[in-house]
């Protein structure tokens, strides 16, 4: 079961650096119930009003005990953690491509382009770094060095930019 993949793998997380199952698929609204079933106790919708029959001595809940929980939380905190600083390390290895290797605008600015398009959050992750960036941008887009495709591309970088809260 999904929920119990993803649990399994936030309360221990692997030695590798696989990506977390949260990052290899949508998951459905069910999963998202079961979860929040074994972390709060709130059962899905679906039994909601069932009183299974049960055998033995069983939890009548998946409730996770508050040290689980709070291990939940700080490794999924981590792994969001991680994930964000991939694309940030990403981000600044553009930002600084355009200063170091001018020969190049056209490669990284579609490249940055195309991170920021696709990952909008990424300013928040270093409004510093957004702050500059947006500099360099405008000074590029301003000295008319680089290729139509590139000015328009390049041209959407201020907006994602610009559109994060500060």
């Amino acid at each position: 079961m999904d929920a119990d993949r993803i649990i399994e793998a936030t309360l221990a997380p692997p030695e590798r650096s696989d990506p977390h199952p949260l990052a290899e698929w949508v998951h459905t609204r069910d999963t998202a119930h079961m979860i929040a079933w074994a972390v709060n106790g709130t059962p899905p919708p679906a039994l909601r009003g069932r009183s299974p029959s049960r055998r033995g001595p069983v939890a009548p809940t998946p409730l996770m005990g508050a040290q689980d929980r709070d291990s939940f939380f700080a490794n999924l905190r981590d792994a969001v953690e991680a994930a964000a600083q991939g694309g940030d390390t990403l981000l600044r290895g553009l930002a600084r491509g355009f200063e170091e290797s001018p020969g190049y605008v056209d490669l990284y600015a579609h490249s940055l382009w195309a991170l920021l398009t696709a990952h909008t959050w990424l300013p928040q992750a270093s409004p510093a770094l957004a702050r500059s960036l947006a500099g360099r941008v405008a000074r590029i887009l301003d000295a008319g060095v680089i290729s139509p495709r590139s000015r328009r591309e390049l041209g959407a970088v201020p907006y994602v930019l610009r559109d994060q809260p500060h």
